[in-house]
């Protein structure tokens, strides 16, 4: 199915974001979730559509139910994480969705969530990093499952998998340079 380098990348994106959560770097955890659900969209489709519909397709197939948000509402959170490092978007800012908080660390989603509650901006939702970036992660390890028997789903990951970029060390280089003949630094 999918390319060793395609997996070894999004490993690296998951590895990545438990490193910023487990150093309370906050934002550059978001960044990397929110690219996650970019990239994980753009990879199970047929490249056609525009970001948003990749996004919230994917994201209400694979993501929402594990969730207590939107799609649209994540997709909003997305923009305003990736574009301005907050949590405003033009969805957000028209009142069209709800506008995301986050919980981390051994805060409670359900605690920030009474607590905005009690403070009446009913139109914020909470959502805990962390069960975020838990729900991603089963929402790809579900989309891998269903892709051994969809060949649809398949042949978008394995056109996806061919454009992924190749990560190998200079040994990998240089020993195939030697392979086929190359003398280095001619």
């Amino acid at each position: 199915m999918t390319t060793i380098s395609f997996m070894r990348n999004y490993s690296q994106v998951i590895q990545g974001t438990q490193v910023c959560i487990d150093q309370r770097l906050l934002m550059p955890a978001l960044i990397l979730i929110y690219t996650l659900i970019d990239t994980l969209a753009w990879a199970s489709s047929d490249k056609k559509g525009s970001v948003r519909s990749r996004f919230e397709e994917w994201a209400d197939r694979w993501l929402v139910p594990r969730l207590s948000c939107t799609a649209t509402e994540l997709y909003a959170a997305r923009c305003g994480i990736l574009h301005t490092l907050t949590s405003k978007a033009d969805l957000t800012t028209r009142g069209r969705v709800r506008e995301v908080a986050y919980a981390w660390g051994t805060a409670k989603s359900d605690d920030l969530q009474a607590a905005l509650d009690h403070l009446g901006t009913l139109s914020v939702i909470a959502v805990h990093v962390e069960e975020l970036f838990e729900a991603v992660r089963f929402a790809m390890a579900d989309m891998m499952e269903k892709a051994d028997s969809d060949p649809s789903l398949t042949s978008c990951l394995n056109e996806a998998a061919a454009m992924h970029l190749v990560n190998e060390g200079p040994e990998r280089v240089a020993q195939y340079l030697q392979e086929v003949g190359h003398v280095s630094g001619v």
